[in-house]
């Protein structure tokens, strides 16, 4: 039973020093797959240049380019021509429709100023010059002196006349609110004797 025991330790050593052997072995291969999800992380958290649109570093832009990366590069700078091309387009659109809007509002306002000269006119004296102040001058050499001016202002009433001011007479302070506490006391009532006679 002994040599049975020894033997069964004996084993139990051989399984556990080829598992302690395989453990081994195999911890140098987690440690390279650890260091190259490591490597492979810092690498995507490295800063890159983003050469999308600058097809002159692709391989095709070169003079030894296979056929396959002369036809990428083609295809990437009509890609990016297109691009360009309707960004600028955008552009010239939001910038005319920006422009227009301008010259309706200040067409507009013209026509406000100069409410006797014809629309048409005021709008082909402004489409000459794209310029108030050039519009109006010669708008106001066009009319001369038949601008229209605003009617002189009344004369401000003076405050210590009180005929002035009919609203606050003695007739209309009657119903004024109360100007001191001393005004809110609340009126008997004809029934708080009685009350107080039944109590």
């Amino acid at each position: 039973m002994a040599t049975t025991a020894i033997a069964v330790s004996i084993e139990e050593g051989a399984v556990q020093m080829e598992a302690h052997t395989t453990s081994d072995k195999a911890m140098p291969a987690a440690k390279g797959v650890n260091k190259k999800r490591r490597r492979n992380k810092a690498a995507a958290e490295k800063p890159f240049l983003n050469d999308w649109d600058l097809p002159e570093l692709m391989p095709g832009a070169l003079p030894s380019a296979n056929s396959v990366e002369r036809d990428l590069f083609e295809r990437r700078c009509k890609k990016m021509w297109r691009q360009i091309e309707a960004e600028e387009a955008r552009h010239l659109y939001r910038k005319q429709v920006e422009q227009d809007v301008t010259t309706v509002a200040e067409v507009c306002e013209l026509q406000e100023m100069f409410p006797t000269v014809d629309a048409e006119i005021v709008q082909a004296l402004y489409v000459e010059d794209h310029d108030m102040a050039s519009c109006v001058d010669k708008i106001l050499k066009l009319v001369g002196g038949d601008v229209p001016t605003s009617p002189p202002m009344k004369p401000l009433p003076e405050t210590s006349d009180a005929s002035q001011f009919p609203s606050l007479s003695a007739q209309w302070t009657t119903s004024l609110p109360p100007k001191s506490p001393v005004d809110l006391t609340p009126a008997v009532s004809v029934w708080g004797p009685r009350i107080a006679a039944q109590a």
